[in-house]
This record gives C-alpha cells, sequence and structure tokens, in this order.
C-alpha cells in the first residue's frame, strides 16, 4: 500500500497518504472491488490476443492473422 496513487482522464497523478489502518482498509477493500469486478468482465470475452513480449510489427502481423481466422 506505499505506492498507492489514483490517475484521472489525462493520467495525471495523484497520490494517496493512508494515514491510519483504517483508510488502508478501506483503500484496500474498493481495490479488491474493482478487481472482482474487471475479472467478471474481462472472463466473457471470447477472443482474446496476447502481445506480451512482441514488437509492434510481429504483434500486427499476428492480430491481422487472428482477425481472419475470426471471419
Amino acid at each position: 500500500m506505499k505506492r498507492l496513487v489514483y490517475a484521472d482522464e489525462e493520467d495525471k497523478i495523484y497520490p494517496i497518504n493512508i494515514r491510519n489502518i483504517e483508510e488502508q482498509e478501506y483503500y484496500l477493500k474498493d481495490i479488491k472491488k474493482d478487481i472482482a469486478y474487471y475479472k467478471k468482465i474481462y472472463g466473457k470475452i471470447e477472443n482474446k490476443f496476447d502481445i506480451n513480449g512482441k514488437l509492434p510489427e510481429e504483434a500486427t502481423k499476428e492480430l491481422i492473422k487472428f482477425i481472419k481466422k475470426l471471419k
């Protein structure tokens, strides 16, 4: 919890200074709710494409092949 920050739509960073255990529990609960929500949403996605570790050109070529297979 030492690196907790929030960012707005323009990626402006707002550090969060946690002063006590109650605040830490509040933020941790909020983060866990977000994780559960997005896990549920992203779990419904059927067509996933992973670009981790690929160069842009390689990822683009593989993505085009992936999309063609879906048609």
